[in-house]
């Protein structure tokens, strides 16, 4: 397990107890986290090929495995697919691939009531596809990206699923063809009535034409676009309060709501080679793609630690946690492979970081982190 909450990473040895199931040791299997449990899903055994359709779950409070006994229709085995929680509650599956070849179905599991279902889709379908890259948007919307087609081509193109219409609404081409790779949706988080979640009062402008949420490359001084080379200097929004939310005596404080959000792509395999690259998206429109440029910066007080950019990698994991330098989020990346080696680093992304840095960060935590092998 990896502290990231106070900026100072460390590594934690958890051995799980099992209270009914011992997991079978599994690759492209799903980890999604609702109702404060980690649900796997799915996977694909490394050596015999078999995949599974089952789901265990992780209890973090206890540290024990457990499988629910479930109801419903489930879906195929499969592995390599997309996963996201929606409202904390349902685990929404989409594609992957299985006995039954690569797939492009969705399927829906209630976490509370411990049942599958299969519900109908409108709208125009993605092909089907193994290896892309999905996450849930603040909208509650499953973004998905890329993958690999049933005739092996890698992907470009992206989808975009409603969860409330139960209907694909987005779909259109990137320049970016990407498998094996991640994708991450990052928040910079303001009060209901426009006012920072730290309560400083300075209220952020959103962009022209949005539906009211900032792009997280404006600056919060009334919605300043980005620079024509398509980078901004401290690529974060300049109003958001680092000191974190206050209240009033006796005042109730205000929940905080996301103005910010930007789609982050990372690293995958191209079709050609695997690349290390970072490439924003906004979720508007999805017509806006930058390459951003990466730059290194230590975050933890104190702390050295050995710079430089992360390598490329594929089959890597990244996850969104809380920011603890600012109201927001931030992107966790670890391990991953690349033709030369089996990586096992930390590197961090984030948007909105404190004064004194302005700028994007990745930290190589292999010399520093405890090394657990």
């Amino acid at each position: 397990m990896l502290d990231a909450e106070a900026d100072v990473y460390a590594w934690t040895k958890v051995t799980p107890s099992i209270v009914d199931v011992d997991p079978l040791p599994r690759g492209g299997a799903s980890m999604s986290v609702a109702g404060g449990k980690v649900w796997m899903f799915g996977g694909q055994d490394p050596i015999s090929g078999i995949c599974f359709a089952d789901f265990v779950v992780l209890d973090p409070n206890t540290w024990e495995w457990s499988r629910p006994q479930i109801s419903g229709d489930p879906p195929a085995s499969r592995h390599s697919h997309v996963a996201g929680v929606f409202k904390d509650r349902v685990i929404v599956v989409y594609g992957g691939a299985g006995a039954q070849g690569t797939l492009g179905d969705v399927h829906c599991f209630d976490t509370e009531t411990l049942t599958w279902t299969r519900p109908a889709i409108g709208g125009q379908a993605p092909a089907a596809r193994e290896m892309a890259a999905g996450c849930m948007l603040a909208d509650g919307r499953l973004f998905v990206h890329g993958g690999r087609s049933p005739e092996g081509h890698v992907l470009s193109d992206l989808a975009v699923l409603d969860l409330e219409k139960m209907e694909w609404v987005v779909r259109r081409p990137t320049q970016y063809p990407r498998c094996s790779h991640t994708v991450a949706s990052l928040l910079v988080l303001y009060g209901e009535d426009g006012e920072d979640a730290g309560g400083r009062g300075e209220k952020a402008e959103a962009a022209p034409g949005s539906s009211g949420r900032a792009s997280p490359h404006m600056s919060g001084d009334g919605g300043k676009k980005r620079p024509a080379s398509g980078k901004s200097e401290a690529h974060r929004l300049s109003s958001v309060n680092k000191a974190g939310p206050t209240a009033a005596e006796g005042e109730v404080p205000r929940p905080a709501v996301p103005l910010a959000e930007g789609i982050v792509l990372f690293g995958g395999f191209n079709g050609e080679e695997v690349v290390g690259d970072v490439v924003e998206m906004e979720p508007e429109s999805f017509l806006s793609e930058t390459a951003m440029e990466i730059r290194l910066k230590t975050t933890a007080a104190g702390t050295e630690h050995e710079m430089r950019k992360p390598a490329p990698r594929f089959a890597h994991n990244a996850v969104t946690v809380p920011d603890p330098a600012s109201p927001g989020t931030m992107m966790v990346v670890f391990g991953g492979m690349n033709a030369g080696d089996d990586l096992r680093d930390v590197a961090v992304w984030r948007y909105s970081v404190p004064e004194e840095q302005q700028e994007h960060e990745a930290i190589d935590a292999a010399a520093t982190l405890l090394n657990l092998l």
